[in-house]
């Protein structure tokens, strides 16, 4: 009999205005701690994720920061990445057939004759200029690599 008189009583707070008050800044207040909670592991997620960038970035040293994050973006695992010939030529390592490359960006200057009189940015000879610009290059991971027999360093 007890839980008959309270489930008819059920109606009343339902429909009792304080109770709608009630349950709407309930409603709220979770809301707004879900989106707290929600707020606060992307900022963890990104801290991890930058701490794991650099340490990254930390395996490869002879990199410049833009192309450890060009290599970043393309294979996350890469620990030791060269040029198809220096594989070959310095580490007696080929590349294996299928290997995905990892494109970065890497520095080319040429020599360009200019007239001395047009240009003030001459060298001192007075005959040539230096263009400095950037090509994609393709490097492969060590893990893309496998020795070349008779040949290993």
């Amino acid at each position: 009999m007890l839980f008959r008189s309270n489930f008819e009583a059920l109606p009343e707070l339902i429909l009792n205005v304080d109770n709608f008050s009630k349950r709407d800044e309930l409603s709220q207040r979770i809301d707004g701690f879900l989106q707290n909670l929600s707020s606060e592991v992307d900022q963890k997620a990104a801290s991890e994720e930058l701490l794991r960038y650099f340490e990254f970035q930390s395996k490869l040293k002879s990199r410049s920061a833009y192309n450890t994050m060009l290599i970043w973006m393309q294979k996350r695992d890469a620990t030791h990445v060269e040029g198809f010939r220096t594989w070959e030529t310095k580490f007696g390592r080929r590349v294996k057939k299928g290997a995905r490359g990892i494109t970065i960006l890497a520095p080319r200057t040429v020599k360009k004759d200019v007239d001395p009189d047009d240009d003030p940015d001459v060298d001192t000879q007075g005959k040539q200029k230096n263009i400095r610009f950037f090509v994609a290059v393709t490097v492969f991971d060590i893990s893309d690599t496998e020795p070349i027999p008779g040949k290993e360093h």
